[in-house]
């Protein structure tokens, strides 16, 4: 019977304790008046207002059009066609242009020796085919030498009294 009024007691101050961190809870938690309500309601409803009335806008407008379309599309699909790739020429045109002008720029740096962005490359480059030459033209000239002594050495063994 103790254990029982113990255990009802525990369950009442547990009771009490929850109750007193619902409290605390709710009093520190955001309070949202009844003003607040409307104007976030009326907020809402504005929105979808202008919403529906720019949906409503949009299906008069195209089936208004529709017809003036479909009569002038043949003069229109051609004429868009013609606009788009001349448009497109005249972005080409400049890419290009914008693109010669920074190589332009690039060269004239490096010819001048401020070192542009890129410039150890080439000359690294530069200096790895200037060696590759070299060695091939050396190479070429112990070729040359090597097959004038067996000519003539090939010539001697055909004539021998010339």
């Amino acid at each position: 019977m103790a254990d029982q009024a113990h255990m009802e007691q525990n369950g009442q101050l547990l009771k009490e304790q929850a109750q007193e961190a619902l409290h605390k809870l709710q009093e520190c938690a955001p309070t949202f008046f009844s003003k607040d309500r409307w104007i976030a309601a009326l907020t809402v409803a504005v929105v979808l207002l202008g919403v529906g009335l720019a949906l409503a806008g949009t299906t008069i407008a195209v089936v208004i059009s529709a017809p003036f379309l479909i009569v002038t599309s043949p003069v229109l699909i051609p004429l868009g066609v013609v606009l788009f790739l001349a448009a497109m020429g005249v972005l080409l045109a400049a890419a290009v242009t914008v693109g010669l002008l920074l190589g332009v720029s690039w060269l004239y740096k490096y010819v001048k020796g401020k070192q542009p962005p890129g410039a150890d490359q080439i000359d690294a480059a530069r200096s790895r085919i200037y060696d590759t030459a070299s060695q091939v033209t050396e190479r070429a000239r112990e070729y040359g030498s090597n097959v004038k002594g067996y000519l003539h050495l090939k010539t001697r063994q055909a004539a021998p009294g010339a």
